[in-house]
C-alpha cells in the first residue's frame, strides 16, 4: 500500500464514493466524509471530479442510479483514473460498483483509498 500523495498529480481523477441510502442522515454523513477526504487530495494538488459534492444540495435532481449512470460515465470517460473512497457501503453501492466496472472496461486505473490511513491500493 502507498500513501495517496504518491499518485500522479498531473492527471484527472474521478472521485467515487457511496451516497444513496434510505436514511438521509447516512447520505449526509457519506457526503461529508467523501468531501472531507477530497479536500485532502485538493490541498496536495490533485484534480478531482467530485459528483457527490457537485450535486449533494440539489434535492430537485432525479433519484436512482439510472439518471446518474449516464452522467457519471461521461465524467469517468473524461478522467484518466478513478479513486474509490473505501468508506462504509462502497461494496454494496450500485453506483460505485458500476463506476469501477466502467472504468476498468475503458482500461482506466482504479484505486481504492482507505479513509482512515489514506493509503491507496489498486482495485
Amino acid at each position: 500500500m502507498k500513501h495517496f500523495t504518491t499518485l500522479d498529480k498531473s492527471i484527472d481523477y474521478y472521485w467515487a464514493s457511496p451516497y444513496s441510502h434510505p436514511d438521509k442522515d447516512v447520505m449526509e454523513a457519506r457526503y461529508q466524509e467523501a468531501s472531507d477526504l477530497a479536500v485532502e487530495f485538493i490541498k496536495e494538488g490533485f484534480f478531482l471530479i467530485e459528483p457527490i459534492a457537485m450535486c449533494h444540495h440539489k434535492d430537485q435532481l432525479p433519484k436512482g442510479y439510472d439518471y446518474w449512470k449516464t452522467r457519471d460515465r461521461r465524467f469517468i470517460k473524461k478522467s484518466d483514473a478513478v479513486i474509490v473512497c473505501l468508506m462504509d457501503g462502497w461494496k454494496e453501492s450500485v453506483g460505485v460498483t458500476d463506476e469501477i466496472y466502467y472504468a476498468k472496461e475503458l482500461g482506466k486505473p482504479v484505486y481504492g483509498l482507505d479513509p482512515k490511513t489514506l493509503q491507496v491500493v489498486v482495485l
